[in-house]
């Protein structure tokens, strides 16, 4: 069934700390771990939950900074070829968005 398909996130606010589970069993295993004397004000509060992963990222690469010349000091001075044209700060550009999450087709590969 798993290969890290993630489906749930549990945040302890005791500890301010969260997990990624397969299963709402395990997530819910995670946070009465340890439970006893001395549990924060927040985690009495119900500021504990368990979330439903919904969405996922997806990225496509327009273009990477591997693609072009790095000028170094054994270029030719009229060294002529193309540099990254972005920010030094960006190895790659490109699109990022949002898929739904379809659990009854993921749980079934």
């Amino acid at each position: 069934m798993s290969k890290n398909n993630y489906r749930y996130v549990a945040y302890d606010a005791a500890n301010g700390d969260y997990e990624e589970f397969e299963t709402l069993k395990e997530a819910e295993d995670w946070l009465k771990e340890g439970d006893g004397e001395g549990i924060s004000d927040e985690a009495c509060c119900g500021q504990n939950y368990i979330a439903e992963i919904q969405y996922r990222s997806v990225v496509t690469k327009t273009d990477e900074k591997a693609n072009y010349h790095v000028h170094t000091d054994k270029c030719p001075e009229d060294c002529d070829k193309e540099e990254w044209p972005y920010s030094d700060d960006f190895d790659w550009i490109g699109h990022h968005s949002y898929e739904k999450i379809d659990w009854s087709k993921e749980l079934n590969e």
